[in-house]
């Protein structure tokens, strides 16, 4: 009986501390899910900067696209200004020859 007793004791000893293992492992487990789980929300901070930056970016690459547009547009209406100024000149230096050629007669 007392072999029986002692035995017991040894297998409730063993339960137990299997028992302050297992609690020690879940302790070290939750500890670690709440690392994962910070680490997982800083990588969505980074994710969601990330898509804001990309956005920005996107939009201001549309609008110096617009810019870029609208200046070739300036500057084509500048050529067409330019070069009808060019004709106008000349036909005024045409004109103006043959007013002196008539006053010269």
């Amino acid at each position: 009986r007392q072999m029986v007793g002692w035995n017991a004791a040894q297998r409730e000893a063993a339960l137990r501390a299997e028992i302050r293992q297992g609690a020690e492992r879940e302790r070290d487990l939750a500890g670690a899910c709440s690392e994962e789980a910070d680490r997982t929300q800083g990588l969505e901070q980074e994710i969601i900067l990330l898509r804001d930056t990309i956005t920005t970016q996107s939009e201001e690459l549309v609008r110096m696209g617009r810019a870029e547009k609208d200046r070739e547009g300036k500057e084509a209406e500048l050529r067409t200004v330019s070069a009808s100024g060019q004709e106008l000149v000349a036909d005024c230096t045409a004109q103006l020859s043959q007013i002196m050629s008539a006053l010269q007669s």
